[in-house]
């Protein structure tokens, strides 16, 4: 494939990303260039542009949609900071009872984590301990990357 042809199908390509290698294939077709549909992923390919499927998620219904609705003019009046306790279902996968499994989130730092050895990396690090001693009412301790902590003494 020449460099031409492969600047032309790049073009294509950024003007809808959505087009498929089929597409491509007959459009350069109209150009008097045949190229194979596995060359043209190929090509796409290393250059940075790369096939991917959108997630399915479930669509909502009418009846859903009017829920969502009346919930949010319903809880348009409420404050900021309720928000910020409350754990939604999304955000991790807790017990029936309510409690929530450590190895799965952190409802302080509001992050879900995927294993037991990302969560045990996060409850050791800079971010979670920050936000542990703001709850706690204690000032956090700013230092500049490379110095030692300033404390009153």
């Amino acid at each position: 494939m020449t460099a031409r042809a492969q600047r032309r199908m790049l073009n294509e390509v950024k003007k809808n990303p959505r087009v498929s290698a089929r597409d491509v294939k007959k459009s350069l077709a109209h150009a008097n260039i045949s190229v194979d549909e596995s060359t043209i992923r190929k090509t796409l390919n290393k250059n940075g542009v790369h096939g991917r499927t959108s997630r399915r998620k479930p669509l909502l219904s009418r009846t859903n949609i009017a829920a969502r609705l009346k919930f949010a003019k319903e809880h348009l009046d409420v404050p900021q900071h309720y928000w910020q306790n409350i754990l939604w279902t999304d955000e991790t996968k807790g017990s029936d009872k309510g409690d929530v499994d450590k190895n799965k989130c952190c409802t302080l730092c509001n992050m879900s984590f995927t294993s037991a050895v990302v969560a045990q990396s996060h409850y050791q690090g800079k971010i979670h301990a920050k936000r542990l001693k703001l709850l706690l009412g204690e000032q956090p301790v700013i230092t500049a990357k490379g110095k030692a902590p300033v404390t009153d003494a």
